[in-house]
């Protein structure tokens, strides 16, 4: 990808309302930190994260609207819009990426036939 590529992109993120949210990458920001201390846990031989992944997942239900009541995959309406950052970063046909009006979701949805570049891992 060139500079001018991920300029188009972060275009992209800004029209639609995705880059200047700071909630969103404080929100993406703790999810990485999440994954990284969970693996962490998991894979240190005995050196654990495990009372921080625990305060995050409890954390994260709050945000989500408690126990019973959690709003999961599209209803966690932040949750889905990080979802949509990274899939406009790594879509791999740059018009869609170009595109705020385009699925960047459902990459597989993608119309163009001139695809340059592979999709890594969708």
């Amino acid at each position: 990808m060139t500079k001018e590529e991920f300029m188009a992109r972060c275009k992209t993120l800004w029209s639609m309302g995705l880059a200047n949210d700071r909630v969103l990458w404080c929100l993406m920001r703790d999810w990485l930190d999440f994954v990284m201390r969970f693996e962490h846990t998991w894979f240190s031989h005995g050196q654990s994260q495990g009372q921080m992944c625990i305060d995050f997942l409890r954390d994260e239900q709050e945000r989500l609207g408690g126990p019973y009541r959690a709003k999961t995959l599209a209803n966690d309406e932040n949750g889905y819009r990080l979802q949509q950052i990274a899939a406009v970063l790594c879509h791999h046909c740059q018009k869609c990426a170009s595109d705020p009006n385009a699925w960047h979701t459902r990459s597989g949805f993608c119309p163009h036939k001139d695809k340059q570049e592979q999709k890594v891992d969708d």
